[in-house]
């Protein structure tokens, strides 16, 4: 027979192990409840942020230094779809917003003025959502049912070391900037490199011939002859505006013609059109390049008759191979252009930016160029190069500086070259 004080003292254990595994249950629970919340809100938070990370990327790409190009970013953003929550919920709609830098102001849309917008490198793309919680409330004294996560990126066109060495994706002409002084005060002039985006200049010189009638140096000099008298046929707008702009130094027709000869006109690269071929359709090149390199051992005459047909080609892979009537003139044609949607970027050709000086032809930075047609609307093809003579120039519209894997120009203030990547 078991005493009675033992009998009370095994009932009391059994009352606290009973009262202990039921705090133990209770505090398992929500353990286990906040981990299943707290797991919950960590999967929509990455998929939140993979959302706006892709959503800045493509926003980056579309900007290039105007107020359509920043209407066009706003739109990829915020044109963007995921899903989150499971797959059960589209993600639409952030907030986009713009800036000079990763510290500074941020504008929206509507207050990116046309003053500003030069001046925009960065994109923030910001999204809210507010996934329930189901375990958290049962300990709450006040319960809340929802949870704001935010998350946040931000994308910019960074401008490319100087030292970087680009191994493809550039074409084989040049753009010839419109610098005076030395090298290094080019590399530094700006962006544009002394261009205007919109206006159209040489990426191959007409026919040169310094003993034709009234050939000089430039502005005057040499027996009272210019510049443009020394081609067989006249350079491209852009370059015939800036020679003839009174007492102007930073002139690229006389840098050519004092500095080439009849053998240069801005061509570099092989003189087989198989390897033009590849050139030009293929993106590939002769040999890598930096800012700083001498590219006058690989300045030629080219193939006329072969790249031209060759470059009508590239014209026609793009879906928009074609200028509308409407486009009256080079701006026009650009900007019309990059608001198609539908462009691709193949009448887009980067190519490096040179400074014919006394001492060679250094790189100083990387251009774009919209590639001209003939055609005024789709279903044609083009044959705008095609149609020329040997003697004339090929022309193409400076777009901006270069900005890789974009189908755009790239902002006005990104340096002789940029790469789209997420900075935050």
């Amino acid at each position: 027979m078991t005493p009675p004080q033992k009998a009370n003292r095994r009932l009391r254990q059994r009352g606290f192990v009973l009262v202990v595994m039921t705090a133990s249950a209770i505090a398992l629970v929500a353990a286990m409840g906040l981990a299943i919340d707290m797991g919950h809100i960590f999967i929509v938070k990455n998929e939140t942020q993979t959302y706006v990370d892709a959503a800045s990327i493509a926003a980056a790409l579309q900007m290039d230094g105007t107020s359509a190009g920043i209407t066009r970013a706003n739109t990829a953003a915020t044109s963007l779809s995921d899903a989150w929550n499971f797959s059960s919920t589209r993600l639409t709609s952030p907030t986009v917003e713009f800036g000079a830098t990763t510290s500074g102001t941020w504008y929206t849309t509507a207050n990116v003025t046309s003053v500003l917008a030069p001046t925009m490198n960065y994109v923030r793309v910001t999204k809210t959502v507010a996934p329930n919680v189901y375990f958290v409330p049962v300990v709450m004294a006040s319960p809340v049912y929802t949870q704001n996560v935010q998350s946040q990126a931000i994308a910019g066109q960074v401008s490319l070391p100087a030292a970087a060495s680009i191994a493809q994706g550039l074409g084989p002409f040049t753009g010839v900037a419109a610098c005076n002084g030395s090298v290094s005060s080019c590399e530094a002039s700006g962006p544009n490199f002394g261009l205007t985006v919109g206006e159209e200049y040489d990426i191959q010189w007409p026919q040169y011939n310094s003993h034709r009638q009234g050939c000089g140096n430039g502005h005057g000099n040499g027996n009272g002859g210019t510049a443009a008298n020394c081609f067989v046929s006249p350079p491209c707008a852009g370059d015939v505006a800036i020679d003839n702009l009174p007492g102007n130094n930073a002139d690229p027709m006389v840098e050519v013609v004092q500095n080439w000869g009849a053998s240069i006109n801005g061509y570099w690269g092989s003189n087989s059109t198989s390897v033009i071929n590849q050139y030009i359709l293929d993106t590939k090149q002769l040999q890598a390049l930096a800012i700083g390199t001498d590219i006058t051992p690989d300045l030629s005459s080219g193939n006329k008759q072969g790249t031209a047909k060759i470059l009508d080609d590239r014209v026609n892979q793009d879906v928009v191979n074609y200028d509308p009537s409407s486009a009256t003139t080079s701006a026009l044609k650009l900007s019309t252009y990059l608001a198609n949607t539908s462009h691709n970027g193949r009448r887009l050709m980067p190519v490096p930016m040179v400074y014919p000086n006394n001492t060679g032809s250094q790189v100083v930075g990387y251009g774009t160029f919209l590639l001209e047609t003939t055609e005024s609307s789709s279903g044609g093809l083009s044959t705008f190069y095609k149609d020329g003579t040997g003697n004339q120039p090929y022309c193409a519209i400076f777009a901006g500086p270069w900005v890789m894997g974009g189908t755009n120009g790239g902002t006005s203030n990104s340096g002789g070259g940029a790469r789209v990547r997420l900075v935050q």
